[in-house]
Parts: structure tokens; sequence; C-alpha cells
């Protein structure tokens, strides 16, 4: 079996999206049934025009052009490539629907592939991507339209989405819930600096863009909510970058702005505890990523986050946007005994291994695979 898939960007441009499409990538290749992936993608000065990135055959193809000029010549790329390799390829997988998921369902018709498009996220305050969809220019409704007509299955990697696919118009038979996969075997030796810390501090840790949605802001604002004596005790962790300026939201040395990290995995200390803040979420690498390392979770009760997070048995949920829930949930943290602790952390960790290992998002892949080509 010989899978193309198409990405707007790829290794070593690495994002939410990127990280799943290449771990997802060699676990399928770690099967008999797949032969080969190719991942067509954007061109980026610096970057070679073909590679093989762990097995995986990365094309970058020429996306030239001003702003939304550029998606199109993207596209006239992927289809001079595909008019002259489509033999090679059994069935077309996008990770993102507007301009992913209408290329494959596009190229799938004229080339006679099945097409696949799994929503990575894209989120606002609306919903996911489909939704934002609705509610954009008449060019992207038009590819959404598309989609509901012409794509074979859309993939949603939470409940929220899938309930989405429903208010957009998808079929019953054109939607699949499969998740996002994690390495739970696998170990990232942490920095030497922050292990130092965590034996002087009780750390909290946040990971994400320095953006709205993400609900920097409010965890900031609860934070300095805590008292003094609170703050004397507990760090925390600032990782990322964005356009809120978040060096003229600190006060005090309670919180340590790391900026942005190549591995957050280096920042997860075990027994940490990780505040994911989002006032809209699909599924965090992140959140996935803390829970792996061990770490306590508190999120808020946005998109994908109550998926995984039931309140009171492997972490905490509170109300989205809501400052003073999120503070009694952050002192409530750190007062629980290392017992009420560890026993969250491992009902989290079982949960994800069972639910969003690669092992068994691979067996669902494949079994989409097998369907679809039938």
């Amino acid at each position: 079996m010989n899978i193309l898939m198409i990405i707007n960007s790829f290794r070593p441009l690495i994002g939410g999206a990127e990280k799943q499409a290449e771990r997802l990538s060699e676990k399928l290749l770690e099967d008999q049934m797949i032969d080969r992936i190719t991942i067509l993608t954007r061109h980026y000065k610096g970057l070679k025009k073909k590679e093989e990135i762990n097995g995986i055959k990365v094309v970058r193809l020429k996306a030239i052009g001003p702003g939304k000029i550029k998606p199109i010549t993207f596209l006239w790329s992927c289809f001079i490539y595909l008019l002259l390799h489509h033999r090679d390829y059994d069935l077309f997988h996008a990770h993102s629907l507007s301009f992913g998921g209408y290329a494959v369902a596009l190229f799938g018709k004229i080339f006679k592939k099945p097409s696949v498009s799994k929503i990575a996220g894209g989120g606002s305050a609306k919903g996911s991507e489909p939704v934002n969809m609705m509610y954009a220019d008449w060019l992207t409704k038009y590819r959404l339209n598309y989609l509901l007509k012409n794509i074979d299955k859309v993939i949603a990697i939470s409940e929220d989405i899938y309930k989405d696919l429903n208010t957009v118009g998808f079929s019953k038979n054109q939607k699949i819930r499969i998740n996002n996969g994690i390495d739970t075997n696998t170990y990232t030796k942490k920095l030497p600096t922050i292990e130092n810390l965590s034996k002087k501090y009780n750390i909290y840790v946040y990971a994400g863009r320095f953006e709205k949605i993400k609900g920097i802001d409010v965890l900031i604002e609860s934070w300095y909510l805590t008292s003094q004596e609170f703050r004397k005790k507990n760090k925390l962790l600032l990782l990322g970058k964005g356009s809120i300026d978040v060096k003229n939201l600190i006060r005090d040395d309670s919180i340590i702005l790391i900026g942005e990290v190549t591995n957050v995995e280096e920042y997860l200390i075990e027994n940490n505890i990780f505040v994911l803040p989002s006032r809209y979420e699909g599924i965090s690498n992140a959140l996935l990523e803390a829970i792996k390392n061990k770490n306590l979770i508190i999120c808020s009760d946005a998109g994908g986050n109550t998926d995984i997070i039931k309140n009171n048995h492997n972490g905490f949920v509170f109300e989205k946007e809501n400052i003073m829930q999120l503070h009694e949930t952050i002192i409530k943290s750190s007062q629980l005994t290392q017992e009420e602790k560890q026993l969250y952390i491992k009902n989290a960790f079982n949960y994800i291994e069972n639910n969003y290992s690669f092992e068994v998002v691979k067996n669902q892949y494949m079994e989409l695979y097998e369907e679809i080509l039938e």
C-alpha cells in the first residue's frame, strides 16, 4: 500500500499537525502492508526539494505569490506532481480540511483514488475548522460544499469536532473518530536546570502559543490571585511564543518566562503540574506529552480536553475563561497528598496508553485504509 499525504508544512517546520503527521507516518511504515509514504508539502527557502526523513519520502513543491495566491499555486504544483505520479499511490490523505482536504478530494476524483482528511485543529471561539469554513469567504464555502459531496472520509480527533461535522452536514458514512497519538513508551532526558528547580519548588507548566485563544492571560491572572506565600513555594514556567507580550503581565519571579523551546518534554518533570487554560482546543499534543511524562493535569473544559481529562478522576477541569475557578483549582492541586496526586497521574496515563498510544491509533488508520480500498 502506497500512501500520499498532503500537509502545508513539515519538518524542520514543526507544529502540532506536523508532529502528528510525522509520527503517524513512522508508525504506519512499521506495518508490513505499507510500502511507502510520500508527503507533499510547501517548499521553503533553504530546504531541500526532496529528501527522506525516517523512511518518509518528503517532496517540497513551489508555492509562490502573495498571501491568498500561495495556496492556489501550491495546489497547482500538487496537481502537476500527481499528473506524473498518481499511478504510484493507492490513496490520498490530507492533514487539514480547508486546503488539504479539498486538494485530496479534488485529486481523488480526477485520478480515481480514495480521499481521507484529518481535521488537525484550526479552531476558534466559533468551533473547529469545518464550522469556521461555514462562516468564511465564498471560496472557502465553495471548498466546504465540494468536500461534503466528494471526500470519502473525514477524521475527527475529538468529540467536539465530530459534532461539528454533523453541524456542517457530513454524512454518517463520511465521518470517523480517530484520536491523535502519543508514544507512551519513549523517554526524553530532562534539563538539569529544571530538575534542580523542581527540587526546590512545586512546578506548574504552561506550553503553547501566547495567544488569547490559548488562555494564557486567564492563567496569569489566576496565578496572581494566589498569596505571596503560595508564590514563594511555587513556580509557573511559560513555554512558547506569540502575539501577547507576556513580559508585561509578569509581576514577580514566581513566573519564569522560558519562551519557545524545541522539545517541550525536556521541561516536563514527573510530578509537575501542567496547566492548559485554552478557550478552544482540538487535542493538544502538549497535553498528551504532559500525561505521558506523568504530570498532574489542570485543563479548561474547551474542545477535546474533556475527552481525556475527567474532573476529580484523572485531573482537574475548570470552566474556560473562569479566572476564579482556575485559581481555586491551582490552590486545590497544591494541597493534594502525594498519594492523591499519584492516583490522578496514574489514571490519566492509563487512559492515554489505552486510547491514544500510536500503536492503537496506527491500527485504527490501517482499518480505515483497508475499508476505503475495498
